[in-house]
């Protein structure tokens, strides 16, 4: 009787904790992106680099937060004879 309250009890707090964090950012915490939500996003000339990168985005960076370590989610390519530039460290 007891494992099956202390369960119950257990299973509560943690559904809390995720309805909490999905009312924070909902878009962010979705596990699966569905081709047609994707987001297009051509880039040029990226980071002094030749051509255009063709982005889909799950989410861009302007939609995370700073606390958030995964900023960005996309499938990206770049044309033959393309490239990305080099940012100086």
């Amino acid at each position: 009787m007891k494992k099956t309250l202390f369960s119950i009890l257990l299973i509560g707090i943690c559904m809390t904790g995720v309805a909490n964090a999905k009312e924070k950012n909902p878009i962010l915490l979705k596990q699966v992106y569905k081709k047609e939500e994707l987001i297009t996003l051509d880039k040029q000339k990226v980071a002094g680099g030749n051509g255009t990168l063709h982005g889909k985005f799950a989410f861009t960076r302007d939609m995370a937060t700073e606390d958030e370590a995964i900023k960005e989610i996309g499938w990206m390519t770049l044309n033959k004879g393309e490239s990305i530039g080099v940012t100086p460290s």
